[in-house]
């Protein structure tokens, strides 16, 4: 598990100096600029909005897909309140307490979006590469996922997360399932366990794998889904998004796995999409809190 962690540690290095090149060097400044206009007018507030949302991402949120997400969670009619944080080169793991990620801090980038109590505005904070010409983002506390829970009491968890397992497989074009299986399980249990226990009210939570990367070979990227979704498939809703966003993308980075613009926006859309599917398909009244038990739960199919 040490040497697990330290070569993610290093992968994540390597990530945080190419982000911060390509985040200014690109069009993350734009996007940012964008992103943070004015929200759309929330629809009509009715007796049945009772739903709490609570939003986590990684640096592929941060490129737009949390905000957008975000934004259609506060427009939906059954939706109370939308909780979204969003932190750049984290993993499952990140979110928990646990040691060695009790203090853990994101240094590329963060973003939170809260609702506030009995009205429709948002509490908004940002700090992104290219707000200002030459800003670089302070650090930032990962929000822990029980914190989380207490403060924001969710029905509906949303993860989006995976890219930056890839790096547990060091550059290798193939899995080895005997020993990389065990150790992918070590990064997503856990958080799934904490994200069920009492006195958790969570009802449902959507697993959003990463889309299509071009710096992972086809047979990593579909053995951290297939083995993502074995894992926690019963408790979670995994979502596909490869088939969601067409590669390469229209204003994709020199990573080839970071892109902004309106393939963001559709990946976004599409999710969205997915979940909103899934809720309409079955009386929220019927559904009970998972409350710590490993329950059948369909995994979700992807629109195309």
């Amino acid at each position: 598990m040490r040497l697990r962690n330290r070569q993610l540690k290093r992968r994540n290095a390597r990530f945080l100096r190419s982000l911060a090149s390509v985040a200014i060097a690109s069009g993350l400044a734009f996007h940012f600029s964008t992103a943070a206009s004015p929200e759309a007018k929330p629809a009509q507030r009715e007796s049945t909005r009772n739903l709490n949302v609570l939003i986590l991402g990684d640096s592929l949120a941060l490129c737009g897909f949390g905000k957008r997400l975000d934004e259609k969670f506060r427009q939906d009619p059954r939706v109370k309140a939308t909780f979204t944080y969003i932190t750049c080169a984290t993993h499952p793991l990140s979110w928990l307490r646990e040691k060695p990620y009790t203090n853990v801090k994101t240094h590329c980038g963060f973003w939170s979006i809260e609702s506030a109590p009995g009205s429709d505005h948002v509490k908004e904070l940002a700090d992104v590469y290219g707000m200002t010409r030459g800003h670089r983002p302070k650090p930032h506390l990962v929000p822990k996922l029980d914190d989380l829970l207490a403060a924001t009491d969710p029905d509906i968890l949303v993860m989006q997360t995976g890219g930056n397992l890839f790096g547990l497989f060091s550059g290798r074009q193939s899995a080895k399932p005997d020993r990389d299986a065990p150790a992918l399980k070590k990064y997503l249990s856990p958080f799934i366990e904490k994200a069920i226990a009492p006195p958790s009210r969570l009802r449902k939570i959507y697993w959003v794998a990463p889309p299509i990367s071009g710096r992972v070979s086809k047979e990593i990227q579909d053995f951290v889904f297939e083995q993502t979704r074995e894992d926690i498939g019963g408790v979670a809703n995994v979502i596909d998004s490869r088939t969601l966003v067409s590669y390469p993308y229209k204003h994709m980075e020199p990573d080839k796995e970071h892109f902004i613009g309106e393939d963001m926006d559709t990946w976004a859309d599409k999710v969205f999409a997915i979940i909103d599917r899934d809720l309409s398909a079955q009386s929220w009244s019927s559904l009970k809190p998972l409350n710590g038990s490993i329950a059948s739960a369909p995994v979700a199919t992807p629109i195309h």
